[in-house]
């Protein structure tokens, strides 16, 4: 399998820049190996919880697609973006919309694509400079047995970090949106 991760960035709904996502984070491959090796059998009474989500809504920049001022270089290792941009209306802040999953599959070619998408809108008197982003997924592996006992993980990590060719400058009350594609296949 092959995953391709393209990103695209557009102010006031022009296409501004688009460039290969250089990196699929170690977290990204420590989630989905949790997923595919931690259920356990149980012959009765038994609860498992499984949840890899990035659609945040409206307003919560704790996951989901998320900004950043800081242009410190990519590692598989990255755990946060180097300056996040936090959710408001103040200066230095971005409001942040809800984020948007769709999918779909191209059957003659054999490729599925996800696609992930968020705006901001700077709704602040101050310019905000944006010179990274990336997608911060809300992991949830639990199971719950009378025979195996308990255990639960609950973390918000990120997936997926890019720093920008380019920076780009929101004016005041102008949009930026973040489109991630992946294509799998």
């Amino acid at each position: 399998m092959r995953i391709i991760i393209l990103l695209k960035v557009y102010k006031n709904g022009k296409l501004v820049l688009q460039q290969p996502s250089k990196c699929l984070l170690s977290n990204f491959r420590n989630s989905i190996y949790l997923l595919f090796t931690t259920h356990r059998a149980c012959s009765y009474n038994c609860y498992s919880e499984y949840k890899f989500s990035v659609n945040a809504p409206d307003n919560d920049d704790s996951y989901g697609i998320v900004v950043g001022s800081g242009a410190m270089p990519v590692t598989p290792d990255d755990t946060e973006l180097s300056e996040k941009i936090t959710h408001g209306t103040g200066t230095g802040q971005l409001d942040y919309d809800e984020t948007e999953v769709s999918y779909e599959v191209d059957y003659v070619n054999k490729r599925g694509y996800i696609y992930v998408k968020r705006s901001f809108k700077n709704l602040s008197d101050s310019d905000v400079i944006v010179r990274e982003c990336g997608i911060v997924a809300w992991f949830i592996l639990g199971h719950r047995c009378r025979a195996l006992g308990e255990w639960r993980i609950d973390e918000k990590r990120l997936i997926v970090r890019d720093v920008l060719s380019e920076p780009v400058t929101v004016h005041p009350y102008e949009q930026l949106v973040i489109h991630y594609t992946f294509q799998i296949g």
